[in-house]
């Protein structure tokens, strides 16, 4: 029985580690603007970190969010696997911010210009059904 019980905890925890499956997805309300420190206790330590004259790009989750960092806080994130998320503008709160009506709606985008807080938040479908991808950009 407990051979049993240490297979099933070994099958689990394999399977929580496989490249590709959505990680839990991040609150941007808790990241935009924070430090990278304070960023890496949330998300845990990037797999990679790439710096330039004012920015780094750092990468976390196997590659799924990427965050641009200026000036040593979060000033972009970027979301590659959703974890099949509608792709629909309610879905905004999935994200850790208030439902509003999007500015802009095409059949791959949705995006708004006026939420508090941020220059711009934008969602792509590539299958026109679930998010593809998604971006936040903080208001400087």
């Amino acid at each position: 029985m407990r051979l049993y019980k240490t297979l099933i905890l070994f099958i689990v925890l394999s399977f929580s580690w496989i490249p590709g499956l959505p990680q839990s997805l991040p609150d941007v309300t808790e990241i935009m603007g924070q430090s990278k420190q304070k960023i890496d206790m949330l998300l845990g330590v990037p797999g990679f970190c790439e710096k330039s004259d004012s920015t780094m790009e750092c990468r976390y989750n196997g590659g799924q969010t990427v965050i641009f960092y200026v000036d040593e806080k979060a000033q972009w994130l970027r979301i590659q696997d959703t974890g099949g998320i509608p792709f629909e503008a309610k879905s905004i709160v999935s994200f850790g911010l208030k439902e509003m009506s999007p500015q802009k709606r095409a059949p791959s985008l949705i995006s708004w210009t006026d939420l508090p807080g941020f220059k711009v938040v934008s969602f792509t479908s590539h299958d026109f059904k679930t998010i593809s991808s998604a971006y936040f950009e903080k208001t400087l």
